[in-house]
């Protein structure tokens, strides 16, 4: 029980269109091309924003550190003629012992300072 199997093959007329398809791949060099420049782009862009905000980073901890140098030294400034005052009224008072000189000691002197 043998069979035979004949195959029949039809032919078609090809069309401009079926040619193309069939004898080479669609032309992606340029559209490779130009991803390659977008990314090339991208990856510019991104190296830009990231020096840009490292940049940010240490421009602001830098301004950071000098305002707290500065508040510092305003509230230093802002004590300096207060203790002064203390030292001259304690001269001024001399060696007397009256609560008066006590109290300017006590003030001058505060509970912190050992």
């Amino acid at each position: 029980m043998e069979e035979n199997v004949q195959s029949t093959v039809v032919d078609t007329p090809e069309t401009p269109e079926s040619q193309q398809s069939a004898s080479a791949p669609p032309d992606l060099s340029g559209e490779v091309a130009e991803l390659t420049q977008q990314k090339a782009e991208l990856q510019d862009r991104v190296l830009r924003l990231q020096a840009e905000f490292d940049n940010f980073r240490k421009r602001t901890e830098r301004e950071r550190q000098e305002f707290a140098e500065y508040a510092g030294e305003v509230t230093i400034r802002g004590l300096l003629p207060i203790l002064d005052d203390f030292e001259r009224a304690l001269k001024a008072a001399g060696g007397d012992e009256n609560e008066f000189t006590r109290g300017i000691q006590l003030i001058y002197n505060p509970c912190w300072k050992y």
